[in-house]
């Protein structure tokens, strides 16, 4: 029988600069290639500034959409109650004009509708009474009012339209 031992014995051995053909570095070298690497990742960072300030716009940008649909949310409650409270198509800008201050202190719940619709409903009936036209009924409520003064009846209208014409 042979014996194959085989042995594998690798030697670690640290390359030095002079076998390899590499370059010494001063103490000052090396703090100039480092500075000058910070330097590098300065600007990189002085460049991500930018991107902060392009986040920020961004941001408030959203933030003023947000509150823009807020504020068109309870102008469109208040509309609808003013359309509810009977003031006409034409006079409702004109309202919403000078409710401005109403319009913006109107809280909304989940689904839309304004907080307090009853109070505010009485409110706008109250402070805009002179903008919702009023219906009146003047006297006795009449199926069919009388004629005032003399109407012919049905038989007279016929028979004069059967009258011979002379």
């Amino acid at each position: 029988m042979s014996e194959n031992i085989n042995t594998n014995t690798q030697q670690t051995t640290t390359p030095t600069p002079e076998a390899e053909g590499g370059k010494l570095f001063t103490q000052d070298e090396v703090n100039k290639i480092v500075s000058d690497r910070l330097a590098r990742e300065r600007e990189k960072l002085a460049d991500g500034s930018e991107y902060k300030a392009q986040y920020e716009a961004v941001k408030k940008e959203l933030e003023s959409m947000k509150a823009a649909q807020a504020r068109q949310q309870k102008e469109d409650a208040y509309r609808a109650l003013l359309k509810q409270a009977g003031v006409s198509e034409k006079r409702i800008a004109a309202v919403m004009r000078a409710s401005a201050a109403e319009i913006d202190a109107l809280e909304l719940d989940g689904s839309g509708e304004a907080v307090g619709a009853d109070k505010l409903m009485d409110s706008i009936k109250s402070e805009w009474a002179d903008f919702i036209p009023v219906t009146r009924t003047e006297g006795a409520p009449v199926p069919h009012p009388p004629v005032y003064g003399y109407a012919p009846s049905a038989d007279e209208k016929i028979a004069d339209a059967f009258k011979p014409k002379i």
